[in-house]
């Protein structure tokens, strides 16, 4: 095992206990250049003035303050109880319309689609022959294959 790290952290812990011991000095020799009374020189009160103002006894906040009715805090408190009710039964409503939700969106993956391409009644579109495709931003890149992969064509049962 070598013996570097432990030299390498050392010299660090050395490092950082002279310069917290530097900056300790510096600023106790900073701060004895200074004199310790304080800059702030407190004025006596004029004498006149304090014989003549009557003691002031404190009071408590709750003597002070005045009772309150009952009446519109109650009012307050049972109209926010009735708003919390009715959310509570909005919610219930969105969770059981989620479930539906969920439970329709099953059913329509489930589902399929078949066309009757033996009916009479199927005809498919006429398409003219010199159509454009506009489809295509830039020709170079019609060869290539798209992003999504080759389309599967599901077989189907022949009727005899």
């Amino acid at each position: 095992m070598s013996n570097t790290p432990p030299l390498i952290f050392g010299v660090m812990l050395v490092a950082m206990v002279s310069a917290g011991l530097g900056h300790y000095f510096s600023v106790k020799e900073f701060v004895s250049h200074y004199p310790s009374t304080p800059a702030v020189r407190m004025l006596p009160a004029p004498s006149g003035e304090l014989e003549n103002k009557p003691e002031i006894q404190p009071t408590p906040l709750a003597e002070k303050a005045e009772p309150k009715e009952n009446g519109p805090s109650e009012k307050f408190f049972e109209e926010l109880l009735a708003e919390v009710r009715s959310l509570r039964s909005e919610n219930k409503n969105l969770k059981n319309l989620e479930d539906q939700m969920a439970e329709t969106n099953r059913d329509i993956m489930k589902m399929g689609f078949r066309l009757d391409g033996y009916s009479e009644s199927f005809r498919p579109l006429p398409i003219p022959a010199a159509r454009e495709d506009t489809t295509s931003f830039d020709d170079a890149y019609d060869d290539l294959p798209g992003v999504l992969p080759q389309r599967s064509i599901p077989e189907t049962p022949r009727q005899e």
